[in-house]
């Protein structure tokens, strides 16, 4: 698939700036008419018709933004979605300053684990760590996060070099 063809499927990629200009009850209603349709086809016994519109659903832009949101902005009950029916539904409920704080302690113990490796070790290590953590943050966390995310880690591998090669300036 290509780059194009993914932003007509899901949107565009700088769509999450416009995140709170969304009209949520016109996408959930777009979502929720679909469901009716594959409801009545099935009943009907159209099961062609009814795989046409799930793969319609599938692909369909307000189908991924109500998914996305359900799980970033209404689902944030305890460890498990929806448990406690707790929404947030502003930026600042939905990432908190205990998950930055988790993140970099994740990081530095890490980072610390590590001296003595060589930079290939410390690498593989820390690339999925970082690379989990901003794939589960990215519709919900600023750009000035991920930059501020972005120097702390910047600051530990100058760290680690550091005390690795004392040798180096």
């Amino acid at each position: 698939m290509t780059g194009a063809s993914r932003d007509l499927v899901n949107g565009p990629e700088d769509a999450s700036q416009l995140w709170h200009q969304i009209d949520w009850n016109q996408r959930e209603e777009e979502v929720r008419r679909l469901r009716q349709r594959i409801f009545r086809a099935v009943e009907e016994g159209n099961w062609p018709k009814a795989r046409n519109l799930q793969k319609l659903m599938l692909r369909s832009h307000s189908n991924t933004l109500t998914s996305v949101r359900r799980v970033a902005q209404l689902s944030t009950g305890r460890k498990t979605a929806g448990v406690d029916r707790k929404k947030a539904l502003t930026p600042k409920t939905r990432w908190n300053k205990d998950a930055i704080k988790r993140i970099r302690k994740r990081l530095s113990a890490e980072v610390k684990g590590l001296y003595g490796s060589n930079a290939a070790g410390m690498l593989s290590a820390l690339t999925p760590i970082i690379r989990g953590w901003s794939a589960y943050y990215r519709k919900a966390v600023s750009s000035q996060i991920f930059s501020s995310l972005d120097h702390y880690v910047w600051k530990l591998t100058w760290e680690w070099a550091r005390r690795s090669h004392p040798q180096w300036p």
